[in-house]
């Protein structure tokens, strides 16, 4: 089984789980914000309470109606910005759905690809946030200062502020949530540079073993990777390490010891005309035929050896 490196599960696990969550609330938002401009869904205009006047303020300025003055996002504008989330959110979500796959079901040979394209994508968002809501920053400043101009303020012009001040943090996407994933996308952009372009499944973590994985496995079929031993230990390479001068290997001793062995251990008797087997004449079977023969202590057929004269009164005072 191949196991993607913890640190490498726990950083895209978490980066698809954002994307996938932003990816399906900014679709969502972009598919209402179309319907309505579309006018395939009208909500009602109820302006009894600020909320409800909050809405309505947001669908005229940016959705329905004339396109205001002295700001650069209109309806139509906004309009084709939206139709853009709605397509680049639905793709997010699909490549954090992919990463998610992956990463969760132990795809290493998948995870540089997932991890880039995640990146990538994010980092192209970031960009597009940034460009609108470099817009909706100025607009918003206009109408501050148009404002401002006033001497009399009314609560429709605090809820005109109010409104852009929304968009603007919607389209930067709450400005934290915009921080975090530019940093995410540049952190798994590096690391996906560090994951090998092709890797071996059977190479990878080939020294961790899994203690929840209750699949057999044929440990025979584990072949080490000895090209480079081998290719250190090759007549080739013998002698030749740092210069040494070549020298021929060292024989076996093994056709020494044969011979030697031979040698020692005795052959097969032979028998020709009813003759005695002899003896191998080794230190195993010693010649006897040389020597006395054997016989009982003090018995006729062995004579006494001659004592010494030191000893010779006491053994004839013992035995008579």
């Amino acid at each position: 089984m191949v196991v993607i490196n913890p640190y490498y599960r726990c950083l895209g696990l978490a980066a698809a789980i954002i994307g996938i969550i932003q990816g399906l609330v900014w679709f969502i938002l972009a598919l209402i914000a179309i319907l309505i401009h579309t006018k395939a869904w009208e909500p009602t205009s109820d302006i009894s309470t600020y909320g409800h006047l909050l809405s309505t303020t947001i669908i005229r300025r940016f959705l329905i109606g004339d396109h205001p003055t002295l700001v650069y996002v209109g309806p139509l504008q906004f309009f084709t910005c939206v139709v853009i989330y709605l397509v680049a959110s639905l793709f997010w979500t699909v490549l954090s759905s992919l990463q998610f796959w992956v990463v969760f079901r132990e795809k290493p040979t998948l995870l540089r690809k997932a991890f880039v394209g995640w990146a990538s994508w994010a980092i192209i968002l970031c960009i597009y946030d940034l460009v609108w809501a470099s817009l909706l920053a100025y607009d918003y400043d206009q109408v501050v200062q148009q404002m401002n101009k006033k001497d009399v303020s009314t609560k429709q012009d605090y809820v005109v502020i109010l409104a852009h001040g929304i968009i603007m943090t919607l389209v930067a996407r709450g400005f934290v949530l915009w921080i975090v994933n530019l940093i995410v996308a540049i952190f798994i952009l590096k690391l996906a540079f560090t994951v090998p372009k092709e890797i071996n499944e059977n190479d990878i973590n080939s020294n961790i073993i899994n203690a929840f994985d209750t699949t057999p496995k044929n440990w025979q079929d584990t072949k080490p990777n000895l090209a480079r031993s081998n290719s250190f230990m090759s007549s080739q390479s013998f002698g030749t390490f740092q210069g040494l001068p070549r020298l021929p290997p060292v024989q076996s001793t093994n056709e020494s010891l044969a011979r030697l062995s031979r040698s020692l251990v005795p052959r097969s008797p032979t028998v020709t005309n009813n003759a005695s087997p002899t003896r191998s004449n080794s230190f195993l079977y010693p010649d006897r035929r040389s020597s006395l023969e054997y016989s009982a202590p003090r018995s006729p057929s062995r004579p006494v050896p001659p004592l010494k004269p030191a000893l010779k009164n006491r053994f004839q005072n013992s035995y008579g």
